[in-house]
C-alpha cells in the first residue's frame, strides 16, 4: 500500500490555470484505471469521522487533550459558524456543535492537504504494484501526455512516489541493455561469421538458450507452482553453458570438415556429457539447502542443462549443415586452430600468469568490501529528488519507506500495541495509522472520557444556548459506519490468525522506533539489505556445496586424482571473478555470487573439454574454448559497462572470471596430457 502512494503538486502563475490543470490531471489519472485519489473516499471517510467524532482525538495521547485544547476547540467552532467563509450545515451544527468532525478531518484524513496558495495537491494510491513494468509505463505515459498539454502554458509538476523511481530505474536499465546487448549481439555475430562461416549460427544459439530456459521454467513451475524472482538472476548461468555447448558442436563440425553427424557427435559426446553431469550434480546438491530459492534454482539448472545437452547432441548436430563455402571456412578454421595452439603460453610464462591471477585474487580477498545496501545499487534521479524535496518543503515531510508494524492475537490487541508505539514518535511527526482512525476499546473509552469531562461538561450547555439548540447531540455510533478502504489497507491478518497493523510515520527524522515487544520499526531498505546479505552468504555456501559435490562426482567418474583439476580450475576462476575486481575498488555483492554461478557452469565446461583434449591430444579444443569464452564475454561480460551496480557487479565478475577460467582450464589439459592417449592428428 505504501509503495503505491503517489503525490503530485501542480503550480502555475494563476490560480485558475492551476485549478484547470489539476482537474485534467485527476481526470487522466482516474481514466487510466490505476489511480484512486484520497478524495475518492472523502464521503466514506467523513461518515466514519462523524460517527466516531466523540471517540477520536487529533492528539495521540488523551492526556494531551487539555483544558486549553478544549477552550480552543470551542472558540474555533464559534468562529467557523459565525465567521465569513463556507457556511456550516445546520444539521451538522445540531449533531456536532463543537465541529469535532471537521477538526478530525483536518488532522486525521489522508486527504487533509488540498488546495494551497502555492498550488494544488493530488494525493492517492495506485491500484497495481508500483514495481510492475506495465504500471510504470501507463502512469508515466499518462503524466507525459498531461505535461505535453500544460507545460507550454507555464504549469509545473512535482511528483513523489516509488513508481517514478522504479520507472526511471527500469528505463535506465532498458537503455543500457539496448546499447550493451546490441554491442554484444554485433560482436557475437561477427565472431561466428569469421570463425564458423555463417551468421545463422547465432540464431541457433538463441533458440537453444530459449528452449533450455523454457524447460527450466516449466520444470520449476510444475514442482513448485511459482518461480522465485531471484532464480531469474541465476538463470543467466544457462546462457553461458548452452552457448558453450553450441560452440563446441560448431567447432566439432568445422574441425571434421562437417563429416556425418555420428562422427561429429562422437567428438563431443564424452566431454559434453561429463560437463553436463558435473554441472547437474553440483547444482542438484543445492536442493539439500534449506532455502526454497536454491531448491528452485537446483531444479531449474538441472532441467536446463540436460535439455541443452539433448538439444545440442541430438537435434543441432544432426540438423547442422556445411556453410555455403565449406572449404574456405575449413581452411580458415585450421589456420585459427594452428595460431591458437602456437600461442598457448607454456612453462614459466604460464606459471607467471597463473601466479599473477592468484596473487590478485588473494589481494582482493584480503581487501574486499561488501555491499548489500540496496540504496546504493542505483543512483536516484536528481530531478525526482528535487521534486520530492519541493513537496516535502510544503507538506513538512513525505511518506518514507520506514514503517511501524504492530501485532496482536486480536485486532484490539494489535491496536493497543500500535497506540503504545505511537507514543514514542516525535510530537511534530505525522503518521498514517489504523488506530488513529479506529482506536482500541480502551483508547475509545479514554477519548470519550476526556471529551466529556474537559470539553462537553464545561462548554456544551453554554454553546447550545448560544446556537439555539434544544437537545443534546446524539452519541457516537461507530458500528453504523464502514471503515474506509484506505484504512483497511493498513490491517493484515496472517495465516496463523495474528493481526498486523502497518503505520507510516512522516517526518520522523532520527526516530529510533518503539520500545515494546509487539511493535517494531521496519525500514524497507534495511530489510532488503539484510535479505541481500543473507542471500550473498547462502549463494557462497551453495557454490561451495556445488564444488564439493562436483569433485566427488569427478573422482567417481575418472578414479584419478589428477581429474580433480576439472573442478579446481572452475573454483579458482570463481574466486578470481569475485575477488579480483575488489583490487580495483568494486565491492563483493550478491550479484557477484550470481556471476560466480555462471562461471561455475562455463568453467566446468572449459575444464571438461580441455581434460579430454589433453587425454586425446586433440588440437581443436583450445580454439573452441577460446571462442566460447569470447562469446560469454560479449554476451555477459559487457554488462560491466553498466552504471547500475548490480548489473555492473555481475558483468565484471563474469568478465574477470572468464579470463581466469580460460587460463586455469589449461591446468587439467596439462595434467591429462601426462597420461592420456596419443592421437597425433587431432580429431
Amino acid at each position: 500500500m505504501a509503495a503505491g502512494r503517489v503525490a503530485f503538486l501542480v503550480t502555475a502563475e494563476t490560480t485558475d490555470t492551476a485549478d484547470t490543470a489539476t482537474t485534467e490531471l485527476k481526470k487522466r489519472l482516474k481514466e487510466s484505471g490505476l489511480f484512486v485519489a484520497d478524495t475518492a473516499a472523502g464521503s466514506e471517510t467523513g461518515r466514519w469521522l462523524f460517527a466516531n467524532r466523540r471517540e477520536l482525538l487529533c492528539e495521540r495521547d488523551p492526556d494531551k487533550f487539555t483544558e486549553e485544547t478544549a477552550a480552543a476547540i470551542r472558540q474555533k467552532a464559534l468562529a467557523r459558524i459565525y465567521g465569513v467563509g463556507l457556511p456550516v450545515p445546520g444539521d451538522l451544527i445540531a449533531a456536532d456543535p463543537f465541529l469535532l468532525t471537521l477538526r478530525l478531518a483536518d488532522c486525521l484524513s489522508p486527504a487533509s492537504i488540498g488546495q494551497l496558495s502555492t498550488g494544488n495537491f493530488v494525493l492517492g494510491r495506485l491500484t497495481q504494484s508500483a514495481f510492475q513494468l506495465s504500471t510504470q509505463e501507463q502512469v508515466i505515459e499518462t503524466v507525459r501526455k498531461w505535461e505535453e498539454r500544460w507545460v507550454p502554458e507555464g504549469v509545473n509538476l512535482a511528483r513523489s512516489g516509488a513508481v517514478f523511481y522504479a520507472a526511471h530505474a527500469a528505463e535506465s536499465a532498458k537503455r543500457e541493455m539496448t546499447i550493451i546487448g546490441g554491442l554484444g549481439l554485433i560482436g557475437v555475430t561477427v565472431l561466428f561469421w569469421i570463425v564458423f562461416g555463417r551468421v545463422a549460427n547465432i540464431i541457433y544459439v538463441i533458440g537453444l538458450i530459449g528452449l533450455s530456459t523454457l524447460s527450466g521454467f516449466a520444470a520449476t513451475l510444475l514442482v513448485f507452482g511459482h518461480v522465485h524472482i531471484l532464480v531469474l538472476v541465476f538463470a543467466a548461468m544457462l546462457v553461458g553453458v548452452v552457448a558453450d555447448y553450441a560452440v563446441h558442436a560448431m567447432a566439432a563440425g568445422a574441425s571434421s570438415n562437417w563429416q556425418n553427424p555420428a562422427v561429429r557427435r562422437g567428438h563431443i559426446l564424452r566431454p559434453m556429457s561429463v560437463s553436463m553431469l558435473t554441472t547437474a550434480a553440483g547444482f542438484s546438491a543445492l536442493a539439500f539447502l534449506d532455502v526454497a530459492m536454491f531448491r528452485q534454482f537446483a531444479l531449474f539448472a538441472v532441467a536446463g542443462v540436460i535439455t541443452a545437452w539433448l538439444l545440442v547432441l541430438f537435434v543441432y548436430v544432426p540438423l547442422e549443415s556445411a556453410p555455403r563455402r565449406p572449404e574456405v571456412t575449413y581452411q580458415r578454421w585450421l589456420r585459427l586452430t594452428s595460431s591458437v595452439n602456437r600461442r598457448m603460453p607454456g612453462g614459466i610464462l604460464y606459471m607467471s600468469i597463473c601466479l599473477l591471477l592468484a596473487g590478485l585474487t588473494v589481494l582482493g580477498a584480503m581487501n574486499a568490501d561488501v555491499l548489500d545496501d540496496v540504496r546504493q545499487f542505483q543512483p536516484r534521479d536528481e530531478t525526482l529528488l528535487e521534486e520530492e524535496a519541493q513537496i516535502e518543503a510544503i507538506t513538512g515531510g513525505v511518506a518514507s519507506q520506514t514503517f511501524l508494524v504492530s501485532q496482536g492475537t486480536s485486532l484490539n490487541d494489535a491496536k493497543r500495541a500500535e497506540e503504545a508505539a505511537l507514543q514514542t514518535l516525535p510530537e511534530d511527526a505525522g503518521v498514517l495509522a489504523f488506530s488513529r482512525m479506529d482506536p482500541s476499546n480502551e483508547r475509545r473509552a479514554d477519548n470519550r472520557e476526556v471529551i466529556a469531562t474537559r470539553l462537553e461538561a464545561p462548554y456544551l450547555n453554554d454553546l447550545q444556548a448560544r446556537l439555539g439548540l434544544s437537545s443534546r447531540p446524539q452519541d457516537s455510533t461507530p458500528s453504523d459506519a464502514q471503515r474506509p478502504d484506505w484504512l483497511n489497507d493498513l490491517h493484515v491478518t496472517g495465516k496463523d490468525g495474528m493481526h498486523f497493523l502497518i503505520a507510516q510515520p512522516i517526518g520522523v527524522g532520527g526516530w529510533k522506533g518503539p520500545h515494546n515487544d509487539d511493535s517494531r520499526q521496519v525500514d524497507v531498505a534495511a530489510v532488503y539489505t539484510q535479505a541481500f546479505g543473507s542471500y550473498r552468504i547462502l549463494a557462497a555456501l551453495s557454490l561451495l556445496v556445488a564444488a564439493v559435490v562436483s569433485a566427488i562426482f569427478i573422482l567417481f567418474v575418472y578414479r584419478n586424482w589428477r581429474a580433480l583439476g576439472i573442478v579446481a580450475a572452475p573454483c579458482a576462476a570463481m574466486l578470481g571473478g569475485i575477488f579480483i575486481p575488489a583490487v580495483f575498488g568494486l565491492p563483493v555483492s550478491f550479484f557477484a555470487m550470481a556471476g560466480a554461478m555462471v562461471l561455475f557452469g562455463v568453467s566446468i565446461d572449459y575444464s571438461a573439454f580441455m581434460w579430454e583434449a589433453g587425454r586425446k591430444r586433440e588440437n581443436w579444443t583450445p580454439t573452441a574454448v577460446l571462442v566460447g569464452a569470447v562469446t560469454t564475454l560479449l554476451s555477459m561480460g559487457l554488462l560491466a559497462m553498466s552504471e547500475t551496480f548490480p548489473v555492473r557487479s555481475f558483468g565484471v565478475t563474469v568478465a574477470a572470471g572468464v579470463v581466469c577460467g580460460l587460463v586455469y582450464s589449461m591446468l587439467p589439459y596439462r595434467l591429462a596430457k601426462c597420461e592420456g592417449e596419443t592421437h597425433e592428428h587431432g580429431l
